[in-house]
């Protein structure tokens, strides 16, 4: 759903976030950092048009299981925050299991 006027690419984006935690299981702004510090990873998966490695997707772990993603798109900078933020709303959401 489109809402506080986020655009096709701000969809896109979370999409193509909420691909890159389902099948890495971490947020998008650890593979980004991983990209940057791991060569191999970076040769691997870098260039892979079914991810996005800016932040803003968040893994939620539920007694220690993965559950779910939460992604924001469209928000450059604030996306990382507004997804840490709207996991506040679940008490028992953690990002790491």
């Amino acid at each position: 759903m489109s809402s506080d006027g986020l655009n096709p690419v701000g969809l896109r984006s979370a999409n193509l976030k909420t691909a890159t935690v389902l099948k890495f299981r971490v947020s998008t702004r650890s593979l980004q950092e991983r990209l940057k510090s791991d060569a191999a990873f970076a040769k691997e998966y870098g260039k892979d048009e079914r991810y996005f490695y800016h932040p803003g997707a968040v893994p939620i772990y539920r007694d220690g299981k993965f559950v779910a993603v939460l992604a924001v798109g469209g928000g450059h900078d604030k996306d990382e925050s507004c997804a840490l933020e709207a996991l506040k709303l679940l008490p028992w959401a953690k990002t790491t299991p």
